[in-house]
């Protein structure tokens, strides 16, 4: 492999792994009530035509409750996580979190995703 191809190499893993000027950082925000002995579902759906990477997924950690992240492939329990390396998702791919109230009050939860993403095309 020359000098050349390794660098070019390297730029591409560099730039499908960290933010380029070409990308935006990505933030979704919500307040959600969680029903008291309920389970409660918000889905995210990746817009047409965009590419991003999660970070990090975070709820309020509310008594009583439980968390269930899913992003792909990848299958979260707990309010908060960040991947070392990322979750690439494409348009129109989803992230779903699921809280349930096991409590006799309904619980309010702030909710953000954090990440970056580049339009495509």
């Amino acid at each position: 492999m020359s000098v050349e191809s390794l660098l070019t190499r390297i730029a591409e893993i560099l730039e499908a792994n960290f933010p380029t000027g070409k990308d935006v950082e990505v933030y979704f925000t919500s307040t959600e009530t969680v029903p008291a002995n309920s389970t409660f579902t918000l889905t995210v759906e990746v817009p047409r035509n965009w590419k991003v990477k999660i970070k990090e997924v975070y709820a309020d950690a509310a008594p009583d409750c439980t968390y269930e992240w899913h992003l792909i492939h990848w299958s979260v329990v707990g309010n908060e996580y960040a991947f070392v390396r990322g979750v690439d998702m494409e348009e129109l791919q989803r992230i779903t979190l699921k809280v349930t109230n096991a409590g006799a009050a309904a619980q309010k939860v702030d909710v953000y995703i954090k990440g970056w993403g580049r339009k495509l095309g």
